[in-house]
């Protein structure tokens, strides 16, 4: 066992009946990050994959967040190449938030936070998209990227990376990466319970009055190169909400106040012309704010995007369990976890319907374009969950059927299929249809009758009319199912009366 396997099994303590590999193809994305094929294994996390990551044998991936949506540990993800380790180092320190910088494979950043305890994952997912929006990745990805998973359905969070692996993926120190010794201490002294976690507060100097964080941050830090003309418009949304009466005043003294340099006096007047036209909501999704985005408290905000301009939602992470039809689950940022179906992914329409019914919440319809690519980039960092075959529907009615066929109560003789009796002649089992129906009613299984009768199709199952008595009788049979009791005396076959 390595000697820091026992801290990191408590620093990075998360769902321990899953865990995730990454194996590196050699391939780097146009971003500068490293590509590879990651799967999710159904298989909890032990003392040997913890030493075999950490001498560098396998890497291992955490999920956060527990069955009961608790979490120890979370992380800012900063896919940004390459990333300026000392200056954010520096700024993490000079804003004294919770979080230790880590280098990832590709060398972007991981933004770790430890906790004392248990804490709610939406809690700890609030704070770190608070944390991320000040330190100017509002756009990150957070983990745990659920708030809640619906484990009764077979719904699992998504796992990240960790650190150290093979004495890679270090952690930034003020005099430069820190061995593995030295980062088990700090990571130990930065350890928040979930009282302080509640009480932590943000140094955002408010300077425009109840408005969005994000403009709050840029106008103390300053508007990038080439974003002026855009940062001008938000500010001037801002001066419409606040100053009804007299915002195109407001709109001269931001850019002389709040621009470096200010733009010119033609360029103010065509923002002023272009807020004229109609109301505006802020460009939350352009430069230079979304990187400053943080909308759960920009809700809050008298002059933010306010709680009914909801807009799209930000979306986690997207889960497909491989059931027959699959099952797929959407984490909504600020909502809650979805249980979806396919057509609620290809139809906005539908999620909407979705959003209403289990969030209370009733996002915009995109265009289909915007849906479609909005689908098309989750659908490139699914998770997905492998199901036992026996767990599917079509496993679970198939068991049925055998369970129906092959128990106490068959039939003797063909007579028996009028009693409701499952009849084997011939290696074959005979039944009928709606004393099938009958068992799984009394089974408590509901299957759309179409889908029973393909999934029995697929059994090679045949249909027959049998003259019975001088009765009519439409049946199916489908190939005899192996014996589970073997002692068991198979009856004696009478021929079959075909009509």
């Amino acid at each position: 066992m390595h000697p820091q396997t026992p801290d990191f099994m408590v620093l990075f303590a998360g769902y321990n009946k899953v865990h995730g590999v990454y194996k590196l193809t050699g391939d780097v994305e146009p971003s500068g990050k490293r590509k590879g094929k990651a799967a999710t294994l159904k298989e909890p996390v032990t003392v040997d994959m913890w030493t075999d990551h950490l001498t560098g044998n396998q890497g291992l991936g955490v999920v956060p967040i527990n069955e009961l949506s608790l979490v120890k540990f979370g992380a800012i993800d900063v896919d940004v190449y390459p990333i300026q380790f000392e200056e954010l180092y520096a700024k993490i320190e000079t804003l004294s938030l919770p979080l230790i910088l880590c280098s990832t494979k590709s060398e972007g950043a991981h933004l770790y936070m430890f906790l004392k305890e248990w804490v709610p994952a939406s809690l700890v997912q609030e704070r770190l998209r608070a944390f991320a929006a000040i330190l100017g990745f509002g756009d990150s990805e957070i983990f745990p990227r659920q708030t809640t998973i619906i484990e009764s359905r077979g719904d699992v969070g998504q796992w990240i990376n960790m650190p150290y692996f093979g004495g890679s993926r270090m952690a930034m120190g003020k005099d430069g990466f820190l061995e593995i010794e030295e980062f088990v201490k700090v990571a130990y002294s930065k350890q928040l319970n979930q009282k302080e976690l509640e009480s932590f507060q943000l140094p955002i100097q408010e300077i425009l009055p109840s408005g969005p964080p994000c403009l709050q941050i840029l106008i103390k830090s300053g508007f990038p190169p080439g974003t002026r003309n855009n940062g001008l418009f938000n500010l001037g949304i801002y001066a419409r909400k606040s100053n009804p009466d007299s915002w195109r005043n407001l709109v001269e003294e931001y850019n002389n106040t709040f621009m470096d340099p200010p733009l010119s006096m033609t360029e103010v007047l065509g923002v002023i012309k272009s807020l004229d036209k109609k109301d505006f909501t802020y460009l939350c999704k352009q430069q230079p704010i979304i990187q400053y985005c943080n909308q759960e408290r920009c809700r809050t905000c008298e002059h933010g995007i306010g709680k009914h301009d909801i807009g799209m939602p930000r979306f986690g992470t997207l889960t497909k369990l491989t059931t027959e039809p699959p099952i797929w689950f959407l984490e909504v940022e600020g909502g809650g976890r979805l249980e979806l179906t396919t057509e609620d992914l290809q139809s906005p329409r539908s999620f909407q319907k979705v959003c209403i019914s289990a969030l209370n919440i009733m996002p915009s319809l995109p265009k289909a374009a915007e849906w479609e690519d909005i689908i098309r980039r989750l659908l490139q960092t699914v998770t997905i969950i492998e199901v036992p075959k026996e767990a599917t529907p079509k496993g679970q009615l198939i068991q049925h059927l055998e369970d129906f066929c092959t128990s106490r109560v068959q039939g003797k003789c063909h007579d028996d299929l009028l009693l409701g009796k499952p009849w084997l002649y011939d290696r074959r089992h005979f039944f009928r249809m709606k004393d099938f129906l009958s068992y799984l009613d009394r089974q408590k299984f509901r299957m759309d009758m179409n889908m029973i009768a393909a999934y029995i199709k697929d059994l090679n199952a045949q249909k027959h009319f049998f003259n019975i008595k001088g009765k009519g009788l439409n049946c199916y049979s489908v190939p005899e199912f192996a014996m589970q009791n073997e002692s068991l005396e198979a009856p004696v076959q009478p021929n079959p009366p075909f009509a």
